[in-house]
Order: C-alpha cells, then structure tokens, then sequence
C-alpha cells in the first residue's frame, strides 16, 4: 500500500532508517510496536525521534517557494495527529511510512495552498491594474469621475466584477478619477 512512497524516498536517495539515525533497526521498530499497541512512552519516544527529522524532511521542498520554518510547522502538526492514528498500522515499517507520508502530505498541501494564494493575488493585481487604466484613459477623455460600469461597459465585464475587484483591492469607488 505504501509501496510508492517507499520507491520515492529511495529515488530520492532517502532511506526510511536515515530519519531514526540514534537508533538501530531491531530498536527502532521495537520502539514502533510499543508506540502502535498503545504504549504512551514509547509514543512520546518515536515522536520525539519523528519531530527532530521533520526539518530534513522539510529541505525536500525547499526549492518550491515556501520557508522551512512553515513547511516544519505543518510537518510537526501532521506528525501529530498522525501519532494519534498509529495504531491502525500493520507492521512498524507501514507505521514508519505512514507518518512520514502524512508529514510530506501536510507539506504538499501547505505548498499547493501558497500557490493558490499566490495566483489569486497576482490575479487580483492584474485585475486592479486593467480597472485603473481603463479608469485613468475613460477619465483622460471626459474629465470627470468615473463610474464602475463606465469601466465595466469599456473592458467588457459587469459592473459586479469591477467593484469586486476594487473591494478586494481595498481601493474605494469614488476614488476612480485621474
């Protein structure tokens, strides 16, 4: 089930033991089984040994525009209540890989989030840019205010979009003159 994630961390040149360095194997997944049968210390254990690798697992993405520091910040959140859904795990290595996934998901989200927010705001500012133009130019002509469906009319969108555009913007209607 996790066969892919186990074929992406060795592509990578990951290897599942590499986030456990203190620890050998045999210990390591000793460590996991108590932590899946229930064993509050050992879980408390395997996510102390999680969270001081979550930052190598944050370097991963670390090309793809979003800081470190926010990338682990949803990492150890993940990690957290990954913790908490350990025991659903059949073998130590599924629970190894299922934490790790949950924290490389959690990162994934937090990036495809940023592009999103990203996008909108580079879309926002085109959409401001073209209402003050159009603003600027209809008032260059008639030397007066500008209304929003004068804008709308020019640039052929509805006088909803434009104020919405404004709105998001934080610029005020009355404010379209020259």
């Amino acid at each position: 089930q996790l066969s892919f994630l186990y074929d992406f961390l060795e592509k990578e040149h990951i290897k599942l033991g590499a986030f456990f360095p203190s620890l050998e194997n045999d210990k390591r997944e000793s460590l996991l089984e108590k932590a899946m049968a229930g064993d509050k210390e050992a879980e408390e254990k395997a996510l102390t040994l999680f969270l001081e690798d979550i930052p190598s697992i944050a370097r991963l993405y670390e090309n793809q525009g979003a800081d470190c520091g926010d990338l682990e910040g949803e990492g150890y959140i993940a990690l957290l209540t990954g913790m908490k859904r350990i025991e659903t795990c059949q073998s130590p290595k599924e629970a190894e890989g299922f934490l790790i996934l949950r924290i490389m998901d959690a990162m994934e989200e937090f990036l495809s989030e940023q592009e999103k927010e990203r996008n909108f705001h580079i879309e926002l500012a085109d959409k401001l840019e073209a209402v003050h133009q159009c603003a600027k130019e209809l008032w260059e002509i008639y030397m007066r205010k500008i209304s929003p469906e004068e804008v709308a009319s020019e640039l052929h969108w509805t006088p909803e979009e434009v104020r919405e555009a404004l709105y998001l913007g934080g610029v005020k209607i009355e404010c379209m003159t020259g």
